[in-house]
C-alpha cells in the first residue's frame, strides 16, 4: 500500500473511545455513592476534570492581563517572524520519541517520522506534513479537529474508587505536538541569542 494512501486512511479515521475505555472499575460520586454504570462514570470524570481546570480567578478571560505584553514598548525579535523550514520539521521529528500514545485522531508519531530522511519534502506524506505545519504556524490558526485532546485518568495511590486519586493526562494530536516542539526550539534559540531570561529563570530556558 502506498504511504500516501496509508496516511490518508489514518487521517480520515476518528478514534472511537468507548465507555469501557474510561474506567472498568467502580467509582464514587460526590456523595460517596458507588457508581457502576459506565455512562454515569463518564459524567463523574467529566465533572472531576472540569472542576480541576476551572479558572477561579477569571484571569484567563481578562484581556487587560495581556495588555502589557502587547504594548508598543515591547522588545521586537525578528526571528519570531521567520517561517518554518523543512529542516525545522525533520529536526523536531528526529527528537520525537516513539511508542507514545496518540491523540483523538489515533495517528502515532511514527507515521510522521517516515519522512525524516528526506532532504526536501518530496513524498506525498512529506508534502502534507510541510503544508499543514507551515499553514498553522504562519496563520496562527489551528483546525478545530486538532485542538481536541483526550483526557485519560492515570491511577496514583490510595482508593481507586476515588477520582481524586487519579491524575489526568491530555493526549493531543501528534501533529500538534510536533508543531509545539518546533515553536519551543525556536523560542529557545531566540532566548539564547538575546539572553532574554535571567539565570533565576533557568527552569524556563530548557524548553
Amino acid at each position: 500500500m502506498r504511504i500516501s494512501l496509508y496516511v490518508n486512511n489514518l487521517l480520515c479515521r476518528v478514534s472511537k473511545f468507548s465507555e469501557e475505555d474510561v474506567s472498568n472499575g467502580i467509582l464514587y460520586d460526590l456523595d460517596k455513592n458507588l457508581i457502576t454504570e459506565n455512562s454515569k462514570k463518564l459524567e463523574i470524570w467529566k465533572q472531576h476534570f472540569s472542576d480541576l481546570a476551572k479558572d477561579t480567578t477569571g484571569d484567563s478571560c481578562d484581556p487587560s492581563k495581556c495588555q502589557a505584553l502587547l504594548s508598543d514598548d515591547s522588545d521586537y525579535f525578528p526571528e519570531c517572524d521567520y517561517s518554518i523550514s523543512w529542516a525545522d520539521i525533520t529536526a523536531a521529528l528526529n527528537d520525537t520519541p516513539n511508542n507514545k500514545a496518540p491523540g483523538a485522531d489515533g495517528v502515532p508519531s511514527e507515521i510522521w517520522k517516515l519522512v525524516m530522511a528526506e532532504k526536501l519534502p518530496t513524498s506525498d506524506l512529506a508534502k502534507i506534513i510541510f503544508k499543514i505545519i507551515k499553514m498553522m504556524y504562519d496563520s496562527g490558526n489551528i483546525p478545530k479537529s486538532m485542538t481536541t485532546s483526550v483526557v485519560v485518568p492515570v491511577p496514583m495511590k490510595g482508593d481507586m474508587k476515588d477520582p481524586n486519586n487519579y491524575r489526568g493526562i491530555s493526549l493531543i494530536p501528534t501533529l500538534i505536538k510536533l508543531l509545539a516542539k518546533i515553536v519551543s526550539t525556536k523560542l529557545a534559540a531566540i532566548d539564547k541569542k538575546y539572553n532574554i531570561l535571567d539565570k533565576e529563570q533557568a527552569g524556563f530556558s530548557n524548553f
